[in-house]
């Protein structure tokens, strides 16, 4: 134990093995935060990154002032209460990552009210009750603090793991982040389960020691552990790496699953006929198949060899040409056909027929009267 003399009082610094691992983990996570805010023009999700980082860094800290000086958080409560915080990041990190949907800045400050509510009933705690551990007060608002913190972080655990069960790989790049994304779930499902489990220890014998550990404890090693691995994503997760420059992502899709988005938009083409919809765009059939709009556009271009109109108005095209050979088809104008098949002026029309046949819709008509006379 360290003893440092203060004025009128004498301050105790204990530390021990535990909390120096902890120490280091909270100069990583508070390093790799401000080294990731300070990148210019980083995605969204870099920054909810740095965010969850930062947010862990500053409770390890409280957590090692608790340990090692805790007459420093008497003079200056700080409850820090970083399991509200966690989880919105989480989510919001998830949501960024996988499917590119940034969210509104006032939404976004919703998911962080539970943890202002806390944060301000916790400062109401102790400047009405003191900083007493032994008040029965301050420990049960500390242990109903922990269990809406647990509540707080299986609900965001279970909207991220939704976000991931919806998202399909298609790239080489997409599966490696599915799969970071898959273990970044599995530790903060952990770390959340050592959080009950603390909660139930205390709930058992009173909170305190435990065969001759202190129950808190293993909450507090499931978050180092947790921090550790967050690190570990920095340096080899490719859209968040901190140390190396990232490449320009080159997409390489896999077979299986190219085949199985082919065969989902060759439905909708096919048999939903959602080419009719004349305001079909790029998001919504991307929203139809749960795939984010910039991959499918990529996909269209490397698979289909053609951007995203051109793909829509082929399958306009060759709905207007089975129409035009029906038997009624004299019953309809040109372009009363070309607005059943889903174009949306004349103009698109004409182009895009052009584009796929080589004649106008005049030409067409007159050669498949021809034909039909022969």
């Amino acid at each position: 134990m360290l003893i440092l003399k203060s004025k009128g009082a004498r301050m105790h610094f204990t530390f021990n093995i535990f909390l120096l691992i902890f120490s280091f983990g909270l100069l990583q996570a508070f390093l790799l935060s401000v080294v990731l805010l300070a990148k210019r023009n980083r995605p969204r999700h870099s920054l909810y990154f740095a965010l969850l980082l930062l947010v862990f860094s500053l409770a390890s800290l409280k957590i090692i002032l608790q340990e090692v000086a805790p007459e420093v958080l008497q003079a200056f409560p700080a409850p820090l209460l970083y399991q509200f915080a966690s989880g919105p990041l989480l989510y919001l990190f998830a949501r960024e990552l996988l499917f590119k949907e940034a969210t509104r800045l006032r939404n976004i400050w919703l998911h962080f009210i539970p943890a202002l509510l806390f944060d301000v009933l916790y400062r109401v705690g102790f400047s009405w009750f003191g900083y007493q551990n032994s008040n029965s007060a301050i420990q049960l608002l500390n242990f109903a603090t922990n269990i809406a913190a647990v509540l707080s972080c299986l609900i965001y655990l279970g909207l991220s793991a939704r976000l991931y069960k919806q998202f399909r790989p298609i790239t080489k790049s997409q599966q490696q982040i599915a799969l970071w994304m898959k273990r970044l779930l599995l530790a903060d499902a952990l770390s959340t389960l050592a959080a009950i489990l603390y909660i139930a220890l205390t709930i058992y014998n009173g909170g305190f020691m435990f065969g001759g550990v202190r129950t808190y404890y293993v909450s507090y090693a499931a978050l180092t552990l947790y921090i550790y691995f967050l690190g570990w994503m920095c340096y080899a997760l490719p859209h968040i790496r901190v140390l190396k420059p990232t490449k320009k992502d080159i997409h390489q899709y896999a077979a299986p699953h190219v085949k199985t988005i082919r065969d989902e938009i060759d439905t909708l083409m096919h048999k939903e006929k959602l080419y009719q919809d004349p305001d079909l765009n790029l998001n919504l059939l991307a929203d139809k198949i749960r795939l984010p709009p910039r991959e499918l556009s990529e996909m269209l271009n490397q698979q289909f060899g053609e951007n995203f109109n051109s793909f829509v108005n082929r399958y306009r095209v060759m709905s207007f040409i089975e129409m035009l050979k029906q038997n009624d088809a004299n019953l309809y104008t040109i372009e009363g056909l070309a607005l059943e098949a889903g174009f949306k002026s004349k103009a698109s029309f004409y182009r895009a027929f052009k584009k796929e046949t080589g004649h106008t819709p005049l030409q067409y008509v007159e050669i498949l009267q021809k034909n039909l006379v022969k």
